[in-house]
């Protein structure tokens, strides 16, 4: 004999279980349809294609590390409450760890003191556009419930930012690097292979990377000068830079713990909201992460190579933070 208690379990579990397959369908027929007006927009015009200063577009998963940094400030409230007025920050970054995420130090330090603070920025993973469309809002929602990881949006809370102590704005950027938390971990590896940690490099290895290997390095940096963040990622191919002549351009007195990698009068190049972006260079069979987008040239970045963070001179500090805060 069945009890009211368990019959009723019964009818609940049906139900949900209903549910679940329409949002299925639902969810698969908002795919195709989404799938379609990416394809349409794409044959429209090759201009939306090409991106950012030389670069080109790429689709999700292609660089499964690639971490999007947004935050919101806010500059007015309501009764001192309810926020009224914001503006958004946007940083590049890199994940290392299933928690952390690497990244420019100039990101927190030279955008106020809102920008320090961990509650205000927020991770995006497995994504390429910098504001997800309402199909995949919706599919976000499908995802959740149905324990779905590829159709959901990996918006992740920052819980803590620790920039290198020897950061210095004035001195060029020196030590311009910085460490992320996440509130929680995220999925990686085999189980999901949207979401990937990118290797770090070996401290020993001083001839990592080499001078004219070519490079990748993608984030959501604007696609002309003096423009607005890109709506969608990029990626651009720079070749490892001489130490001497970037010394040059950027009269520098060393180029101890960074690198240069870009172009000189090719009109291509790294661009504002770039920041923090990952430089990965091919390591044997896999992509190792070389450095971070610190600075280029603020009126002709396409003109000149950028700087970068030389991870390779900061593993110990990596290790030290991820070990300390863990």
């Amino acid at each position: 004999m069945v009890s009211p208690s368990t019959n009723c379990r019964e009818r609940i579990s049906e139900r949900i279980s209903s549910c679940k397959e329409w949002l299925a369908v639902a969810a698969a027929i908002l795919t195709f349809n989404a799938v379609v007006v990416v394809s349409d927009s794409r044959d429209g015009s090759k201009n939306r294609i090409e991106r950012a200063i030389g670069g080109h577009s790429f689709g999700r998963g292609a660089w499964p590390w690639l971490v999007l940094l947004k935050a919101t400030i806010v500059t007015n409230r309501l009764f001192g409450i309810f926020p009224t007025r914001h503006y958004h920050l946007y940083c590049g970054g890199a994940l290392i760890s299933d928690r952390w995420v690497i990244t420019a130090a100039h990101c927190f330090s030279d955008n106020g003191q809102a920008a320090a603070r961990p509650w205000n920025w927020k991770a995006k993973l497995a994504t390429v556009r910098l504001r997800p469309t309402m199909a995949q809002r919706f599919l976000d929602i499908i995802g959740r419930v149905l324990n779905q990881d590829d159709l959901r949006q990996w918006e992740v809370n920052v819980d803590r930012i620790v920039t290198h102590p020897n950061y210095n704005r004035t001195s060029l950027l020196n030590d311009d690097i910085a460490l992320l938390r996440l509130a929680e971990a995220v999925p990686n590896g085999r189980r999901f292979s949207l979401i990937q940690m990118i290797p770090l490099p070996n401290q020993t290895e001083v001839d990592f990377p080499q001078v004219g290997q070519v490079c990748t390095t993608k984030g959501w940096g604007c696609t002309t000068v003096g423009g607005q963040p890109s709506s969608q990622a990029h990626q651009i191919d720079l070749p490892v830079y001489s130490d001497s002549h970037c010394l040059h351009y950027y009269n520098l007195d060393s180029m101890q713990k960074r690198l240069c990698a870009g172009f000189r009068n090719r009109g291509v190049g790294v661009c504002r909201g770039d920041s923090g972006s990952p430089l990965v260079c091919q390591k044997g069979n896999q992509y190792t992460l070389a450095g971070i987008v610190s600075f280029t040239s603020k009126n002709n970045p396409e003109s000149f190579p950028a700087v970068f963070t030389r991870v390779q001179d900061y593993i110990p500090w990596i290790n030290t933070v991820m070990e300390t805060y863990n």
